[in-house]
């Protein structure tokens, strides 16, 4: 995922399922980095070398860990940053400021002063996930978004004045055109960003559609990939005014890319080596942008793609490419541009967390002026992405729905509406061949306890990695579509949309080509005049007298609305990620997933919670839900605390936790500066001895996870179950729960059911039972079907 060629002469490379390696200028063979400080986590992203000679290590999910030379040092939501995941990385050559990139925002610590300084939407930001960072000779930082082009910020305004270039996000009115359908030509491909490399008075942009190259904010042009003819025919377009236009401005295949889909940069003098996600590499000319391809295929065994995700240099000129699938592969001999000066000695002291009091970072929280002013209404609009929960998402979100998609297949989904008002059905993409509307349901692997990113099952106990696909597979690479949809109904109020993704088969089974997947989100709303009953089949078609092919029709015509939110989610086989929007006022909304060009659309889960009853975090807790068939009398929930405790808060601390979690009221300006307040004000509460109930009750709150919550929720999970059991005897049958053995006993449902119209101690056969059965297994089943009544 990252490589690095240390001052020292070490090399270091961040892996996605081997952890962190390290080849010393001394030895022979990798070492696997661990030890003390050292997040846990199998998944780095990011790798970086600061002026002091600290490597600084981006993890998946547990923040960045730096090593002095001699230990590590691990920052993360407690301690330093604003999110959770370090995608990105990157060093100032002017002052040595290290900007970090992640899944919360932007901090960027001064090695200087010691300060660490976060940057989200509500102080300048246009979104809070930035995938790729470069600094400038003159210490300017350029930031590439996921969804929302790049942004610069210059030292002089200490990164806080953000300048944008961005273009569409649809090229026609019928918003069905996502790129431009020419060859070459001014400003920026796409919106969504995937690398930016900062180099000689030039900037230089990978997106999915193309490169963007400029040397100032104003005057930007692009280049398209071979690819981009195929694309064009796969449109989904009319017949008439835009199929003219399909393949216009076109070029030979040698002045275009390899492909479009762009995803990381290294310079070198005269002009810029790119690497791709299924072509390998090609270098580009400086300021022809000429290119020249080299084949890295024929130097490794496998599938017939080479998926480019990072590039490392080392001092003799050999430039290699980092692989996904394949390692290290070898490029070209190159002449390296020379360094910035990284000038220092090299230290053994850590960077020292933020010492800013929290009270004051809490004051200073709120929305920058003028950036995000007024109380603008909105329908729909992204809110924020977690990747600590993983599958354990039980009550943390689907409080009031939870859809776990073909958990049940081939029958269905796992499905609950705690609360009335909730309905969620699949549907395909609008771009689908004639008759093709079914969605794919597939369990992939049916009990895997150990896999915390499956979504867990209270049902079964168990985690099913299932999915719902839009069969991707089987349509051509470059059509635009099929793409998955959903349907959603929600009542009055205000909720919380949680989309879940994961597939672990590309490390585990070596699928590398669900690596590729890489998915655009958005959220429509439908108009009052939908028909929403035959939608969500409360209503047949023939009973409203719709035409039969009414809600694909409806599909067509909503997706040619303004996306009033959207997102993007990629690189996720590492790891689960939940990709989490604010829907606001009853109606019924419609997801759209797109497959971007990569393999099938996967989704795992749909949650939705009313936002009705976040104004009582200040409470103790809320009661816990009554008996329900997914946890009995058990219900998940989050430690109770004694309301004394907040005697020793102080007042902006409370008031500040109390905004942040206050989602019913709030518009967007306040929405977005939500979770850093509430990140402030936990930090202030863990800095004060003792309240470990509320430290762990803002925790869940938060989603951040530390080791004694994933206990908890284990012990919360199993103390529901056994209610469960107490409450309804099919769950105690191994027959019924036959992932659960551990927690059953090895009779049939009718058994079962019977041994409980007999009043027989049942807990006697389970397998860590102190009590000695009074019969047999076999004796009892005997005597069952002896005495048992049938009726029973």
């Amino acid at each position: 995922m990252a490589a690095l060629y240390s001052r020292s002469g070490d090399l270091w490379v961040a892996t996605e399922g081997e952890g962190l390696l390290k080849l010393s200028h001394d030895s022979d063979h990798w070492e696997k980095q661990k030890g003390k400080g050292l997040p846990g986590t199998v998944n780095f992203l990011s790798l970086v070398e600061d002026r002091q000679g600290r490597i600084w290590a981006g993890t998946d999910n547990q923040g960045v860990a730096v090593w002095n030379g001699e230990s590590w040092m691990q920052y993360n939501q407690e301690n330093a940053l604003l999110g959770e995941r370090v995608p990105a990385l990157a060093v100032s050559p002017l002052n040595g400021d290290v900007a970090i990139a992640t899944s919360g925002g932007l901090t960027i610590y001064s090695a200087e002063t010691e300060e660490w300084k976060d940057f989200t939407r509500a102080n300048g930001l246009p979104e809070d996930q930035i995938v790729s960072l470069s600094f400038n000779e003159q210490g300017g930082l350029w930031a590439a978004f996921l969804t929302n082009g790049i942004g610069y910020a210059s030292p002089a305004s200490r990164y806080s004045d953000w300048k944008m270039v961005q273009t569409k996000f649809y090229w026609d009115k019928e918003q069905r055109l996502r790129q431009p359908v020419e060859a070459r030509g001014k400003g920026l491909p796409s919106n969504f960003s995937n690398a930016v490399c900062s180099s000689g008075g030039s900037v230089w942009v990978g997106t999915m559609s193309g490169l963007g190259y400029g040397r100032s904010l104003s005057d930007w042009k692009f280049l398209r990939g071979m690819d981009y003819e195929k694309k064009n025919e796969g449109l989904w377009l009319d017949k008439g005014a835009h199929s003219k236009n399909r393949k216009a401005n076109s070029l030979s295949h040698s002045l275009l890319l390899p492909e479009d889909y762009i995803t990381c940069f290294y310079p070198v003098p005269g002009g810029m080596w790119a690497g791709f996600r299924e072509s390998g590499v090609c270098f580009i000319q400086e300021p022809s942008l000429m290119v020249r391809e080299v084949d890295l295929r024929e130097k490794v065994e496998g599938e017939g793609f080479m998926y480019v995700t990072c590039f490392v240099g080392l001092p003799e000129g050999d430039l290699y490419a980092g692989t996904y699938g394949h390692g290290l592969v070898k490029v070209a001999k190159v002449a390296l541009r020379p360094s910035s000066s990284l000038a220092g000695e090299i230290s053994a002291v850590h960077p020292r967390p933020p010492v800013l009091p929290v009270i004051q970072q809490i004051k200073e929280s709120g929305n920058k002026a003028g950036i995000l002013s007024g109380k603008e209404k909105f329908e729909a609009c992204y809110w924020y992405e977690d990747w600590a929960t993983q599958g354990d998402w039980c009550e943390r979100y689907g409080r009031s729905y939870a859809m776990l998609c073909a958990m049940n297949s081939a029958m269905g989904d796992v499905e609950n509406d705690f609360e009335q008002g909730y309905v969620c059905i699949p549907w395909k993409g609008p771009h689908v061949k004639p008759g093709d509307t079914r969605m794919k349901y597939s369990v992939i692997w049916s009990n895997e306890p150990k896999m915390r990113n499956i979504l867990y099952c209270p049902e079964s106990t168990t985690r099913t990695l299932a999915q719902w696909d839009d069969d991707g597979e089987n349509y051509p690479r470059y059509f635009d579509g099929p793409d998955l949809g959903a349907f959603v109904e929600v009542p009055e109020g205000r909720h919380q949309l949680s989309l879940y993704f994961h597939d672990p088969r590309p490390m585990v089974e070596r699928a590398y080509r669900d690596s590729l997947r890489d998915y655009i989100i958005e959220i429509r709303k439908f108009p009052a005049d939908f028909h929403g009953n035959a939608a969500m089949g409360k209503l047949s078609l023939e009973e409203a007298r719709l035409p039969k092919d009414y809600l694909m029709e409806e599909v067509r015509k909503i997706t040619g609305f303004p996306a009033l939110a959207r997102s993007r989610v990629k690189s996720f086989a590492g790891g689960g990620v939940y990709k989490n929007f604010i829907l606001n006022g009853k109606g019924y909304y419609y997801i759209r997933i797109v497959r971007n060009y990569s393999t099938s659309v996967t989704l795992n889960g749909i949650f939705l919670s009313s936002l009705d009853e976040t104004k009582a975090a200040l409470e103790c807790h809320r009661n816990t839900r009554s008996t329900s068939f997914w946890y009995g009398s058990k219900t998940p929930a989050p430690p109770a605390w004694d309301r004394k405790e907040l005697k020793s808060l102080p007042r902006d601390v409370l008031a500040s936790w109390g905004d942040s979690q206050n989602m019913e009221e709030q518009e967007e300006p306040d929405i977005f500066s939500s979770r850093r307040r509430g990140i402030y004000a936990y930090r202030h509460l863990l800095s004060l001895p003792g309240l470990e109930n509320l430290k762990s009750n803002w925790r869940w709150r938060l989603k951040i996870w530390n080791s004694g919550d994933k206990n908890l929720f284990l012990k919360q999970m199993d103390d529901a179950w056994k209610s469960l059991q107490d409450m309804y005897p099919i769950y105690r049958s191994g027959e019924w729960a036959q992932y659960a053995p551990e927690k059953t006993i090895p009779f049939s449902v009718a058994e079962v059911k019977k041994m409980h119209a007999k009043k027989i101690d049942w807990k006697q056969y389970l397998p860590d039972s102190p009590v000695k059965p009074e019969r047999t297994v076999e004796e009892m089943k005997k005597w069952l079907k002896e005495n048992g009544d049938e009726r029973n």
